[in-house]
């Protein structure tokens, strides 16, 4: 039977190793925050406001994967600035889905491996996931851009033995799509996010399926199908 419960949010291993957010990071957020609100279309950012925007949220969201910028304690208290983007760059595109791919914890580096093809009725396999579906994450339209985030290409992890991940969320609520914000600010000179990232706040993860994902050069790599209720 099918493990119900509500989501956990990250794993407390996870947050007790949680880096500090940059000095005056809140502050910055509060700033912008404001900046924005006051902003009635992307036609009155101009070149000071756009630069310092940009500036603020390189240097806070661009550099999480290195241990930079805002942790995951404070990671969602950019949910609003996110919302603010979207109304003065809104998504031009409907998605069905949306691709995150990530390394499992530590605390558990074979989890996947181990319990397969019973991990979807294993309950500290569901719990484990859900924690790293949860929260404000950077997830993909791009598939083969979540492939190569969790072979390690992107980061610092190619040579891991920990399990792969490949979520797809169905029908997902994204806050932002980076691509039109990209487009505008693209001339200011330092990126805030990457090409086809979507920024989505998943509040209650389901697993739905959990299934090896076939790709040549990955090992252990799985592909898990959430929902958000």
């Amino acid at each position: 039977m099918r493990y119900n419960k509500y989501a956990m949010p990250v794993d407390p291993k996870a947050l007790s190793e949680d880096y500090e957010s940059e000095k005056g990071a809140l502050k910055d957020i509060e700033d912008v925050l404001h900046l924005l609100r006051y902003t009635r279309s992307s036609s009155d950012l101009d070149s000071r406001k756009a630069t310092y925007v940009n500036n603020i949220l390189s240097r806070l969201w661009y550099k999480i994967n290195s241990r930079q910028g805002i942790n995951l304690r404070d990671r969602e208290k950019l949910v609003p600035v996110f919302e603010e983007m979207n109304r003065l760059f809104p998504m031009r595109t409907q998605y069905t889905s949306a691709y995150r791919g990530v390394r499992v914890s530590k605390w558990d580096p074979t989890i996947l491996r181990d319990t397969y093809p019973d991990s979807i009725n294993d309950p500290r396999v569901l719990e484990h996931l859900e924690s790293l579906a949860y929260g404000l994450r950077s997830w993909s339209s791009v598939l083969d851009l979540a492939e190569a985030w969790a072979s390690g290409e992107y980061s610092n992890k190619k040579h891991s033995d920990k399990d792969m991940v490949i979520f797809e969320i169905i029908n997902p609520d994204v806050i932002l799509d980076a691509n039109p914000v990209l487009r505008f600010f693209n001339r200011y000179g330092v990126n805030m996010f990457d090409e086809d990232e979507l920024l989505i706040h998943v509040k209650n993860p389901k697993i739905i399926s959990i299934e090896k994902y076939r790709v040549w050069k990955y090992q252990s790599c799985y592909l898990v199908k959430i929902k958000d209720n």
